[in-house]
């Protein structure tokens, strides 16, 4: 009997569709309440809910489940965009390693640049970004390329935009009274 991760309903839906994909034949309710030790009433709920989103459906002239159509859509999907995150990752690190030097990939929304992929060189030098950090796109190499590849206009435009903060003046030296 499996545990389930979590009680939250969405934890249990997961484990519900992972369980019934990892099966060679259609399941009922009771054998899924049973392997994921989910009360019946539970089962039968999220079933109905996985099936309304066409995630679960009955087996032909049964009352056994197998995965979905829309399961199955999803699945594809979700399998076309790991292997475009995989070449684009295997493209990066030969980059990487070409140059010797840290390469990311980074979308530009409003005035930050939103790390996508970063793959590191054994010695790192200057500012480094992970996937899903975002800097200001004044603050990166990857903005500032990304600037001066604008339209003068948009690149003028974009500079109002941005909010600069300075540091505050001091003196070099103290005069000598």
């Amino acid at each position: 009997m499996q545990q389930t991760n979590s009680d939250g309903p969405l934890d249990r839906a997961f484990a519900i569709v992972g369980h019934v994909a990892g099966q060679v034949r259609a399941v009922s309710v009771a054998e899924i309440a049973n392997a994921l030790a989910l009360p019946l009433p539970t089962a039968h709920r999220l079933i109905g809910n996985l099936e309304q989103r066409g995630l679960l459906q009955k087996a032909l002239g049964t009352k056994r489940y197998v995965v979905g159509n829309q399961l199955v859509t999803l699945s594809a999907k979700v399998i076309g965009a790991a292997f475009r995150t995989a070449r684009r990752h295997a493209v990066l690190r030969a980059v990487a390693a070409e140059i010797g030097e840290q390469c990311e990939i980074g979308v530009v929304r409003g005035n930050v640049v939103a790390y996508v992929d970063s793959v590191r060189v054994s010695q790192p030098q200057g500012l480094q970004f992970n996937p899903g950090e975002a800097a200001p796109l004044h603050c990166t190499s990857t903005g500032k390329i990304y600037m001066s590849r604008l339209p003068e206009r948009a690149r003028e435009k974009l500079c109002r935009a941005l909010t600069l903060t300075g540091t505050p003046r001091r003196p070099s030296s103290t005069s000598k009274a």
